[in-house]
């Protein structure tokens, strides 16, 4: 990566540590699954999302691997909408209306 001078991010790390300045490079998530290190201790799970495919995510520390390895999907957009919106109180009836006028999406159970 280069910054707008042109100068390599390595040349900077390298002038401010002879600085003794405490820096390192900010990696974007592809980055970081490629870090030597991530790859030789694990530090990448790769778990099912439902309707979008695998994905790398990363370990919890202390977690054993078959652990990480089974997580859940995370929740579709508006899955737990109206179970939330019951607990807050607002009515069922209202939770169908505003469902019918697509202000509110919540999806068919799978």
């Amino acid at each position: 990566m280069r910054d707008a001078a042109g100068n390599a991010t390595e040349r900077w790390l390298e002038r401010l540590r002879e600085g003794d300045i405490l820096a390192d490079r900010v990696n974007g998530f592809d980055d970081w699954l490629a870090d030597p290190h991530v790859i030789a201790t694990g530090g990448a799970v790769r778990v099912s999302q439902p309707e979008m495919g695998q994905f790398q995510t990363p370990r919890t520390f202390g977690v054993p691997l078959a652990v990480d390895a089974a997580m859940t999907p995370a929740p579709r957009i508006g899955e737990h909408g109206a179970a939330i919106l019951r607990e807050l109180g607002i009515d069922p009836k209202m939770i169908a209306q505003l469902q019918a006028e697509n202000i509110l999406l919540i999806p068919e159970a799978r």
